[in-house]
């Protein structure tokens, strides 16, 4: 049984979950008895509730590091125990989100800026001009300084343009590309004007690419980024069209590299990405990125699968062990009830979890249902059982992550036959792109491979191109 995660990601590209406000707060929750909006009987834990702040050596498993975004709160400061809150700052590390994504589509908690956004929506002139007013970039700015080790910069989402998207609905859908770019160019003077203001702990800063493709015969990415990337930040993120499909996050890697701007920076996060599959991929491109600019860069990962096939799905993910078959290399889960039977409602049958989970010291599998003051009477899941079932699915997820590193990189636990072909030949390409004489010339004789990649990785279909026209599209040479 593995439980000191940290130890086991090594110098590995490592995977952190997306963390939610409530499962954040559980472990200091006080142990109810009573749902009294429910009005029913709680699940009775048996253990301290601490025992699940994986940030904590002292956990039932530990990890020392996961994403958190200020975009789940209305101001800079938490204001109740948490774990992010209460953490041990000298060995946890905190990725902040700045909240780019909520305020795009307009999910932001923060009254005023949600009534400035409406406010002006319809008014994109105004809105550019009167932004510094809204307080939004003073409070991001506060909570990331606060609570976080590395943050993304708050940019001003382009995606959510009508020149992007004619039926765009978000709040700054008026607002042109260029207008965008100019706000975000705004918000980092003022992070940057902050970097050496008061005694406080400071986060460094990860400095936010993006792209949407050509607007106006222009290529949009390239226009973001020679905008921002001479601030001198601690670090790069990537997320959707700089790193939704592969061939986009090393077109970025090879084009930074290039430019110099990987020299002296700590830190590279890529959104919206889950393991096994990408763990090694990710892992051999910050090893080439170390090699070639002398550096020491971390990259690390995120996604919120984990909580979300809890919401969505009641559901466990499953451990499987990861061999040269690819469909072993997706994750799949199982309903937590798949196999309930009437002796499990009955209490007559106690069924253990895997000995390999940390959770099987505390609990059992039983224990994911209770229903008003009996145990596994039904299929009633309270909140205890939502946060057990969510601690389970970040460490599989953990640990899937590992063990694919494993199999490619470790010199004793390698074993390159249990890897599908298609990764091993991915790696090699990523090690071979970001080094080649001629990268699109490069690129375009490995298509194949890397449709195929996209075809049965990809985390969100509809960016999948459904024709040949829109592959064609999406390879179209690179302006380095």
């Amino acid at each position: 049984m593995i439980t000191d995660i940290t130890k086991a990601y090594k110098n590995y590209a490592i995977y952190i979950p997306s963390l939610q406000e409530s499962t954040a707060d559980y472990c200091f929750n006080e142990k109810q008895t009573k749902d009294e909006v429910n009005k029913r009987h709680l699940h009775p834990l048996k253990f301290d509730l601490e025992k699940l702040n994986f940030l904590n050596k002292d956990a039932v498993w530990h990890h020392n590091a996961t994403l958190y975004s200020c975009g789940q709160y209305k101001g800079s400061t938490i204001s109740h125990r948490n774990i992010v809150a209460e953490r041990d700052r000298s060995y946890t590390t905190i990725v902040g989100d700045s909240g780019g994504y909520q305020l795009g589509t307009n999910q932001l908690k923060r009254k005023q800026t949600k009534e400035f956004l409406n406010k002006y929506t319809d008014k994109p002139t105004l809105l550019a001009k009167r932004w510094k007013q809204c307080g939004e970039v003073e409070r991001v700015v506060g909570f990331l300084n606060a609570y976080c080790d590395y943050s993304m910069t708050l940019d001003m989402v382009m995606w959510g343009s009508k020149q992007f998207d004619a039926q765009s609905k978000s709040p700054v859908r008026n607002l042109s590309v260029q207008q965008l770019i100019d706000l975000t160019v705004e918000n980092l003077k003022y992070i940057d004007s902050q970097r050496d203001v008061g005694n406080e702990h400071k986060t460094k800063w990860l400095n936010v690419t993006q792209c949407i493709g050509k607007v106006d015969g222009v290529n949009s990415g390239l226009h973001w980024y020679n905008a921002v990337k001479d601030f001198d930040f601690e670090g790069w993120a990537f997320g959707g069209g700089t790193a939704f499909h592969l061939h986009q996050l090393l077109r970025w890697t090879r084009k930074i590299i290039e430019d110099g701007k990987f020299e002296n920076r700590e830190w590279i996060h890529i959104l919206m990405k889950s393991p096994p599959y990408t763990s090694i991929l990710y892992t051999a491109i910050q090893n080439k990125i170390n090699e070639l600019c002398n550096t020491d860069i971390r990259i690390s990962y995120d996604s919120s699968s984990a909580s979300q096939i809890v919401g969505k799905q009641y559901s466990l993910f499953n451990y499987e062990e990861l061999t040269s078959d690819i469909s072993t290399w997706s994750n799949s889960s199982t309903k937590i009830d798949a196999r309930l039977n009437t002796d499990i409602l009955s209490h007559s049958t106690i069924e253990p979890l895997p000995s390999w989970h940390p959770l099987s010291t505390l609990i059992n599998h039983n224990d994911f249902f209770y229903d008003d003051g009996e145990l596994h009477k039904s299929l009633w899941f309270d909140t205890a059982s939502y946060e057990l079932a969510r601690n389970y699915n970040m460490y599989v997820q953990h640990r899937r992550a590992i063990d694919a590193c494993d199999l490619y990189f470790d010199s004793e636990l390698q074993n390159h036959s249990r890897i599908p072909s298609l990764l091993i030949q991915l790696i090699e390409y990523c090690n071979e792109y970001l080094t080649c004489e001629n990268p699109n010339s490069f690129e375009r004789k490995h298509v194949s491979l890397l449709r195929e990649y996209d075809s049965k990785f990809a985390s969100i279909k509809k960016f999948v191109p459904k024709t040949e026209e829109g592959w064609n599209a999406l390879f179209e040479d690179f302006e380095l």
